[in-house]
């Protein structure tokens, strides 16, 4: 596995998403819809969870192979859960703490309109 997943080894559950790759777009929307629904269920029974992406094509392969993933079917994530051991973000890039204003979200009418 790349380095930045790592931690996703020590973890007492990973759950691999393999779709059919038949239809790429619908695929990757039940993918999220799929990842969000096993993160909800995660956190409504006090347990963390998060998200790691295989990485580019070659990692991919890497991981299909690891996992005896078929050839012909799409893997790009895994959903991890447990136990969390700190609720602290411990990735270098994490975002900063708060919420954004609503006006940096939202537009009105156009793209860019202000409310």
């Amino acid at each position: 596995m790349r380095p930045p997943i790592n931690w996703v080894a020590g973890a007492p559950l990973a759950i691999a998403i393999v779709l059919d790759g038949k239809n790429e777009a619908s695929e990757a929307y039940d993918e999220g819809r799929v990842t969000e629904r096993l993160l909800i269920a995660a956190h409504a029974r006090s347990l963390g969870g998060g998200v790691a992406w295989y990485g580019d094509d070659s990692q991919r392969a890497e991981a299909k192979e690891i996992l005896g993933i078929p050839d012909d079917r799409v893997a790009r994530s895994v959903v991890v859960i447990g136990y969390p051991i700190s609720i602290t973000d411990p990735r270098p890039n994490r975002a900063a703490p708060g919420r954004r204003p609503l006006s940096d979200l939202v537009s009105y009418n156009r793209w860019g309109g202000k409310g």
